[in-house]
């Protein structure tokens, strides 16, 4: 291994690299950013990785099994979900028996099965009790996500509202007490703009996100019942 640099490592110099020498006429090829650490570090670095690949305006293929980068960055420009189509027998899932037949088509859009690991694991022979546990445990971790994913989305909204009601009272006083060619009021005014325009953009982000993220579980409830 160059350098002895550890598999994660020796990922991120690869990456350094590319980004050096990428142009808009590169073809860049990015296999599973991130696997070695993490999973929020891995989904912070492999965002932050696309988005200079997206400023180079190189074609790329970057395949990656973080879900959440099918949201962040579905409404970038230039940007296209794709997947390789597969189909799973709901009714086998939670059984040890492979329920899943590969297609080999790429489909437009992003991977619907959020447990495509579980049932590969079950090609390994693990004895039964692991993959039962396994399940058990992923499902936990879901409906966590899920919770803590609502919890967000209600913050967003409440700050959201919060920035709109604050900002009449804080506007009539402006018009009251200063001079609207005042400097100090025109930089006072300047800021409010900016972040109230940012504390929107946030929250619409993530409303967009969360909504995204609910039309496919929905997709996925009607096609497995």
């Amino acid at each position: 291994m160059q350098k002895s640099l550890s598999t994660f490592a020796a990922e991120m110099a690869t990456s350094a690299m590319i980004l050096r020498m990428a142009s808009s006429r590169s073809l860049v090829l990015v296999d599973e950013l991130g696997r070695g650490t993490s999973p929020i570090e891995g989904i912070g670095l492999s965002q932050a990785i696309a988005e200079k690949l997206i400023d180079t305006e190189c074609f790329t293929f970057f395949a990656t099994h973080f879900h959440e980068l099918s949201l962040t960055l579905c409404t970038t420009p230039g940007v296209r979900n794709l997947y390789l189509q597969v189909q799973r027998n709901s009714h086998m899932a939670e059984t040890n028996e492979f329920a899943t037949t590969f297609h080999y088509k790429v489909q437009n859009g992003k991977c619907r099965d959020e447990r495509y690991g579980l049932e590969l694991a079950k090609l390994a022979a693990l004895p039964a009790d692991v993959l039962e546990t396994a399940w058990e445990v992923s499902t936990k971790l879901m409906d966590m996500q899920d919770t803590n994913r609502n919890e967000t989305l209600a913050r967003a909204m409440a700050n959201r509202r919060k920035a709109i009601l604050e900002l009449r009272p804080e506007l009539v006083n402006v018009l009251e007490t200063a001079r609207s060619d005042d400097p100090l009021t025109i930089e006072y005014l300047r800021q409010k703009q900016k972040s109230l325009l940012n504390t929107l953009q946030k929250a619409l982000r993530i409303e967009q996100e969360t909504s995204a993220s609910d039309s496919e579980e929905e997709t996925i409830t009607a096609a497995n019942s």
